[in-house]
């Protein structure tokens, strides 16, 4: 699988929230989902207000929360199973679980938000200066309500959003295996003709080429639609895709000389 694929280009972040819905609402405990790097690529659900006012609240508390998820995540990866940590910035008790397709993590389901036991005041004040926290008092108050569960308890749960992390996994594995053989038809497809094919974004950038463009250094490209480019070249011909709602369109490559633009008519 190529590293740059991103998860929600398997599934769709509307589905994931949906699950993560569904998990938040049956066990009443924080969920949310990252990249690789512990960056939130869904919406968080049940979060408790001091993690989403206060400790998300200023850069430096973001910062933590992002280094803890990424720590999280990274060190689950590794072991390939859900690790339980205290998180790197109020200290509540988080439990991390990979995504991971085809043998790349590309994401964390996380959840927690809890505590054991409560946190000492002096220690929590300690806390709100280190990532700048202002009111303090707010702060304090919403720490006393977050929720107290004991480990097995916590354990029973993330062990039941193991099921559903295998799940995530096993789909987004399945849409990119179809993905590629649907990629790979395509490639037949193309290269079952003697044209130049080539296929790039409306920026102009280069994706793919069938056998033939390879072999072409020089010409110009049309559409397969048959529409004339605005300009000469790929630029051109990407700046005509601007208005297009597709990303990524196939063109053929023709030698010889570009056609003129046509001119416009009052």
């Amino acid at each position: 699988m190529n590293q740059s694929v991103h998860l929600l280009n398997l599934i769709s972040k509307e589905k994931l929230d949906e699950i993560l819905c569904a998990f938040t609402e049956i066990t009443g405990i924080a969920a949310i989902i990252s990249d690789a790097d512990g960056r939130p690529i869904t919406d968080p659900q049940n979060f408790t207000n001091l993690c989403q006012n206060y400790c998300r609240s200023t850069e430096k508390g973001r910062h933590k929360c992002y280094k803890s998820d990424s720590y999280g995540g990274r060190k689950s990866a590794r072991l390939k199973k859900c690790v339980m940590h205290d998180c790197l910035n109020a200290g509540l008790l988080d439990a991390v679980s990979p995504i991971i397709v085809g043998e790349i993590h590309l994401g964390n389901i996380l959840r927690g938000q809890v505590l054991e036991k409560p946190i000492k005041t002096e220690i929590a004040v300690q806390r709100t200066r280190a990532i700048e926290i202002t009111n303090t008092e707010g702060y304090l108050e919403e720490l006393e309500n977050i929720p107290i569960m004991s480990r097995e308890r916590f354990r029973i749960i993330i062990n039941f959003m193991e099921v559903i992390t295998h799940t995530i996994s096993e789909l987004a594995l399945q849409k990119d295996i179809s993905y590629k053989n649907s990629q790979r038809y395509v490639n037949k497809l193309i290269n079952s003709v003697s044209d130049c094919i080539i296929s790039m974004d409306v920026n102009g950038k280069l994706f793919t080429a069938n056998k033939a463009g390879e072999q072409e250094p020089n010409g110009h490209y049309v559409p397969v639609s048959g529409e004339q480019p605005a300009a000469p070249g790929m630029v051109g011909y990407a700046k005509l895709l601007t208005n297009i709602p597709t990303s990524l369109k196939y063109c053929l490559y023709i030698k010889g000389s570009p056609p003129k633009p046509s001119k416009s008519h009052s």
